[in-house]
């Protein structure tokens, strides 16, 4: 989605989030079974490791989304134009 209502001559600013993962193949190289979840130890502490468990998976999209709808709620306007993008292909190279 989009809010231009800035005008054409405001810079606009893209939000981009995505929510795919790293493909599973090759299978072999993963440490862990890629659909499962596991407790791993990194710099000596016990972590919860997945595929794609700490990647954004879109979601800086929806706080960003919704900050640039309390203010329009308030103000009625911003000083910029805003667009927004969230894919899923961005692991393969967003073709």
């Amino acid at each position: 989605g989009e809010w231009l209502g800035a005008g054409p001559g405001a810079p606009t600013a893209l939000v981009y989030g995505h929510f795919d993962v790293q493909p599973v193949d090759p299978v072999e190289l993963w440490e862990h079974p890629p659909f499962a979840a596991a407790v791993a130890v990194r710099d000596g502490e016990e972590v919860m490791v997945a595929r794609g468990a700490s990647d954004d998976k879109g979601a800086g999209v929806l706080p960003a989304l919704q900050g640039v709808e309390a203010v329009l709620q308030e103000t009625g306007s911003l000083p910029i134009n805003i667009k927004f993008m969230v894919e899923g292909m961005e692991e393969i190279g967003s073709p």
